[in-house]
């Protein structure tokens, strides 16, 4: 019987088939491999003053411990590259928040907004710095 040219659907009492699939193992993928400088010795390059700052920000905890561990570095020294390290660190988050401040600067008329923009800047940074310096130091206590 058509209808329309076209054959009736024919229903059969069939129960449905499932499918049961099994999942399969996945392999775990290969990690890229990870950079390691120990030191800012082993850093090479004419960025190597880009990359030692990345270092200390990036491994602090390192980069206290080898300061701590100077037995050439006398107390006041260890003391002047701690500072010498939060001013670096200071400086580079001042640099990074210098795309924003500039795209205020050319968006925005208004001289007060910016002076407190760059008011704010200048003192998240220098509060990071100066954690960055206390922490330094205590690890350097603990130390002595």
């Amino acid at each position: 019987m058509e209808n329309n040219g076209k054959p009736e659907d024919v229903q059969t009492n069939a129960p449905p088939v499932v499918i049961v699939q099994t999942p399969m193992p996945v392999a775990a993928l290969p990690k890229p491999p990870v950079e390691i400088v120990a030191t800012w010795r082993e850093l090479q390059g004419g960025w190597r003053v880009f990359a030692m700052s990345e270092w200390i920000m990036r491994d602090r905890a390192s980069f206290f411990e080898e300061i701590r561990a100077r037995h050439d570095l006398t107390p006041n020294a260890q003391t002047a590259s701690l500072m010498m390290a939060a001013v670096t660190v200071t400086a580079a988050l001042a640099l990074a928040f210098a795309s924003i401040t500039l795209f205020f600067w050319l968006t925005v008329p208004d001289y007060e907004f910016f002076v407190l923009l760059n008011v704010s800047v200048l003192a998240i940074t220098a509060w990071w710095g100066l954690s960055f310096l206390r922490q330094g130091m205590r690890h350097v206590q603990q130390g002595a």
